[in-house]
């Protein structure tokens, strides 16, 4: 079972670490009780968490995945836009940043093709530039009614987020013993690949996966 490490640690991994551009950086999760998913999180994949200086761990705590440049941050949201889980009879949504160059030139883009800003470029901090936007999906993963949520069916959309793990069926089995639950158990897609989904705490769809190479 993998184990989180030490605060310490958690903050010398992400000073070394940068993503290539156009690559997933930052992964916003939904919660209700940020402790809660804290404990699943860190049992279940053994994530490291550390506390920024004038933070409050309760409604804000930011992770590092192990041996990844992938970071994100648990985010306290009692709204239904921010947390979509299964207390409000709706699927959880986890967001996902792309590391980009220019935030204004790339949401110039996504218009251009069709997508819509959400949020214009924004600074936050000293070093870092957000912005948002719905892609022609309106966020989407698959083209159901569970799937997609965007912009045609009045709701945000969702992209499902797949972990690279080395035992599906054992990673879900810690996800149940640690309060989630199984979306859909182990199943095996063409010759080299074995998927699986679950609820997290909050609500939030995560999918699994396993590469058999």
């Amino acid at each position: 079972m993998p184990q989180p490490t030490s605060d310490s640690t958690a903050e010398a991994q992400v000073s070394s670490s940068k993503p290539s551009p156009n690559s997933p950086a930052w992964l916003n999760i939904p919660c209700f009780s940020v402790p809660r998913a804290r404990e699943f999180y860190a049992s279940v994949f053994g994530w490291s968490f550390f506390s920024p200086p004038g933070t409050s761990s309760e409604s804000f705590h930011p992770f590092k995945i192990t041996d990844s440049v992938v970071m994100g941050a648990l985010m306290k949201s009692d709204d239904a836009e921010g947390v979509r889980g299964t207390e409000k009879g709706k699927e959880g949504g986890i967001v996902v940043y792309l590391m980009v160059e220019d935030v204004n030139a790339t949401l110039k883009r996504v218009v251009e093709k069709g997508g819509k800003v959400k949020q214009g470029k924004r600074v936050e901090g000293e070093h870092t530039e957000l912005g948002s936007f719905w892609d022609t999906e309106g966020n989407v993963k698959s083209d159901d009614a569970e799937g997609v949520r965007g912009t045609e069916k009045g709701k945000e959309g969702g992209i499902v987020v797949y972990l690279m793990v080395e035992d599906v069926n054992a990673t879900l089995k810690r996800v149940v013993e640690k309060g989630g639950k199984v979306k859909q158990g182990k199943r095996v897609e063409g010759e080299h690949t074995e998927l699986g989904s679950f609820w997290d705490t909050e609500g939030n769809v995560v999918g699994i996966l396993k590469w058999l190479f």
